[in-house]
Formats: C-alpha cells, sequence, structure tokens
C-alpha cells in the first residue's frame, strides 16, 4: 500500500528530526529536538492502525521521543492512550515497559516547593 503524500511527508520529516535530535550533543537543544519528533511520530501513529508496522514503529517512537527530550509526562500520556488500543502483544509489552519507565521518571522529579503567600488587598488611589 503506497502511502498518502501527506504521510510520505511526515515520514521525511521525522527522519530528518530524528537524524538531527541523534546528532546534537545531550542538553536543552537536543531535548527540543526530541520532543519534535515526539509530535511528529505522534502525527504518524494518528494516521496508521497500531498493528501494521508503520503504525507500530510510530506509537513506540512517539513515546520514546517524549523520553528522550525529558517529557516524561508527555511519554506516560501517550503509552497510556496508545495501550488502550487493541494492538499485537508484542507492541503491548514494550508500551507497558515504556510506561513503566515513565513512571520510574517521573517519580523521581524533583517537585518545587509552593509556598502560599497572603493576599493583599490595597486601595486605590
Amino acid at each position: 500500500m503506497d502511502p498518502s503524500p501527506e504521510l510520505r511527508e511526515l515520514n521525511k520529516r521525522v527522519t530528518s528530526a530524528i537524524y538531527r535530535a541523534e546528532h546534537l550533543p545531550p542538553g536543552p537543544e537536543a531535548q527540543v529536538a526530541f520532543r519534535e519528533v515526539s509530535g511528529i511520530e505522534e502525527e504518524i501513529a494518528r494516521r496508521t492502525a497500531p498493528d501494521i508496522l508503520q503504525g507500530s514503529i510510530a506509537r513506540r517512537g512517539a513515546v520514546t521521543a517524549a523520553l528522550s527530550g525529558g517529557d516524561w509526562l508527555r511519554a506516560l500520556r501517550l503509552a497510556e492512550a496508545y495501550l488502550a488500543e487493541p494492538a499485537p502483544a508484542a507492541l503491548v509489552g514494550e508500551l507497558a515497559a515504556l510506561r513503566d519507565e515513565a513512571t520510574e521518571e517521573l517519580s523521581k522529579a524533583e517537585v518545587p516547593e509552593v509556598k502560599q503567600v497572603p493576599l493583599v488587598r490595597v486601595a486605590a488611589s
């Protein structure tokens, strides 16, 4: 089956984005690049079924790129959404492992301390 022109374009974009992300030194710029990869992979996943090779790869790619981008909440959300779809057992196992990795990373994340400050009303002069 020949992919649609839109899907062919997404495939080109994701290939380029992956190359760029993988060749950047670790750091904020690489994380942003991996988040871009995740977004493109998610779009490919929307357009393909989980039981075909491209759909399966896109789902794994969206989650792993989110993890590589340090966006653990996104990775968890995507993994859970993809696990809710009917999918081949192998994909389900891989997505479950990625979900667990995202959950583990989230549990280690530092939560900023938030202090409540009193509200002071100032009358207009």
